[in-house]
């Protein structure tokens, strides 16, 4: 099964800050929906049980969001609520304003490569534990036959 949700794009490695300094702040993770409704990232019958993306990173969806059908939302390393850090970030990514951005999410995007994954809760068992199912996964490298353009140059992978 695929979607309805797909991980469309990740920008693991953007290009270093002054002198070398990993630039984690640029990195991100696209977020599209492939399917012509909006769809919840928490559970409609238990809001707590969450949508999260996990891997070398970790983050659950807050029990409020919603991707809108055919659309994308950006999961980003700093809080979006930091005005000046948003607006610098939509400016050098050109990212609309109707793109949501959630974060920050801990832990980092691996240089060299690591898997990304998004799971959504399923229905809890007894005894209260919430299994998640696998919706998309991507296992990444920094090498071929992935492009090599996506290695500290600008480039993202999609």
């Amino acid at each position: 099964m695929v979607g309805p949700i797909v991980i469309a794009e990740i920008f693991y490695r953007p290009p270093d800050g002054p002198g070398g300094q990993d630039n984690s702040d640029d990195e991100y993770v696209e977020l599209r929906s492939i399917v012509g409704t909006n769809v919840p990232l928490s559970s409609a019958a238990i809001p707590t049980n969450r949508w999260r993306l996990h891997g070398g990173i970790d983050f659950d969806f807050p029990s409020d969001a919603v991707l809108n059908a055919n659309s994308s939302l950006l999961l980003v390393n700093f809080n979006p609520t930091n005005a000046p850090k948003t607006a610098a970030f939509r400016a050098r990514f050109n990212v609309p304003a109707g793109v949501a951005l959630f974060g920050p999410y801990e832990g980092k995007l691996d240089n060299s490569g690591e898997s990304v994954r998004l799971s959504r809760p399923d229905n809890p068992e007894p005894g209260g534990d919430v299994p998640y199912i696998l919706v998309d996964e991507v296992e990444y490298r920094d090498a071929t036959p992935w492009p090599v353009g996506a290695d500290g140059t600008g480039a993202s992978i999609q």
